[in-house]
């Protein structure tokens, strides 16, 4: 991951209702790693992403991709040929409201949920994730790189 890229994993609703009882806020880290959330879902069908962004290589056999490695992408990441992740990466130098868009629909099209920068969960819509975007580290740091970089120093010093 670019500093600039902004990452977020979709998650299908059910599986978090069903273990969570609703759809919490956040989900820590340990709790959302710690399972195959897609394990009785269907993920999505290929030609739908190559609609979104254009297939490109992966580093990893386990790894789907479309887009490029350091701007727009969407990742399906596989365990033993099934699927375990959506990650999806937004380019924070040159985001576009077509792309948020679109991987909104896509979201809600497939009753899916964004896990978020410090666990927290999304509901898949413009001004969730725009809101969002606006406190991560990648808008930061494309916002005003040398005060991200100082910030970051400071805090490692403490």
């Amino acid at each position: 991951m670019a500093i600039w890229q902004y990452d977020i994993v979709a998650v299908p609703r059910e599986p978090i209702t069903s273990v969570c009882g609703k759809l919490p806020k956040d989900v820590p880290p340990e709790l959302f790693d710690g399972r195959n959330w897609w394990v009785r879902e269907r993920g999505p069908d290929e030609a739908e992403l190559s609609r979104l962004l254009p297939a490109s290589s992966s580093w990893s056999e386990s790894i789907k991709a479309w887009g490029a490695t350091d701007g727009n992408r969407i990742e399906l990441h596989f365990d033993r040929g099934v699927l375990s992740e959506i990650k999806i990466r937004i380019d924070m130098r040159e985001p576009t409201k077509q792309f948020v868009d679109a991987i909104v629909e896509f979201a809600v099209r497939h009753d899916l949920v964004f896990w978020a920068e410090e666990a927290r969960l999304l509901e898949p819509s413009f001004k969730a994730l725009a809101s969002d975007i606006t406190k991560s580290r990648a808008f930061s740091f494309v916002r005003d790189p040398s005060g991200f970089l100082e910030r970051l120093s400071n805090q490692q010093a403490e």
